[in-house]
Order: structure tokens, then sequence, then C-alpha cells
């Protein structure tokens, strides 16, 4: 479970995100709350995630609307929750490859740097 402390428009409070794998389903289930100051704690709604086709020049309505205040705060937990299940996104991954090449890098600048050097 990730918390993040946040203001969302109602006072300061705790944002409350966990991940689990569903069972008997390829699936993840994913509950979203929030804790106000007074100790309260607000649980999201279900929503069901269900896809339609679209028409070229139709309008779409937001399949998903976060308060801006929020939005951030939620993509963090969410993100680091997801981290936290072994679930990595592409910028996770092109981090650790860049990381990875910087320590390669580094090993051989000291191998040219100390080569010849003998240990005392």
């Amino acid at each position: 479970m990730y918390r993040k402390k946040g203001k969302f428009g109602f006072g300061m409070h705790d944002i409350q995100v966990r991940v689990q794998q569903a069972i008997d389903m390829d699936a993840l289930n994913v509950v979203i709350w929030i804790r106000k100051p007074d100790g309260v704690y607000y649980i999201a709604e279900p929503m069901e995630l269900k896809f339609r086709r679209h028409k070229r020049g139709e309008r779409q309505e937001p399949s998903l609307q976060i308060s801006g205040d929020m939005a951030g705060d939620l993509l963090d937990a969410l993100t680091e929750e997801l981290g936290n299940k072994g679930i990595k996104t592409k910028s996770d991954s092109k981090t650790e490859g860049l990381l990875e090449a910087q320590s390669k890098h580094l090993a051989d600048m000291q191998s040219l740097v100390f080569k010849g050097r003998e240990k005392k």
C-alpha cells in the first residue's frame, strides 16, 4: 500500500492506493482512498473500464476525470504502488538502463586512470 499526504481542495489528508492481483483473473484490483484530518476515510467507488468503438469526429467525454489538486499525488501513489508490486513503467526501465551504462562507463574510466599503478 502506498500513502501520500496531499492537499486536495478540502484540506490536508492522506491518499492511499493498494494494488492486488485479482483472484482467478488476469487482472489487477486497485483500491483508492483518502483519510481526512479528522480520521474519516473516503473510498473511491468502483468503476469499470469499458471500451466502445469510436467514430471519427465524435466528441469524447473523459474516461476518468481527476481534480487538478489530486492528479499528481494520485498518479505518484499509483506508480509507486505498482512499482512495489514489481510492475515497472517504461521510464523506470530507461532509467535502469542509463544507470547501468553509467556504471560500466565509470568502471572503464577507473581502469584507464589506474592502469599501470600498482597497489602498495
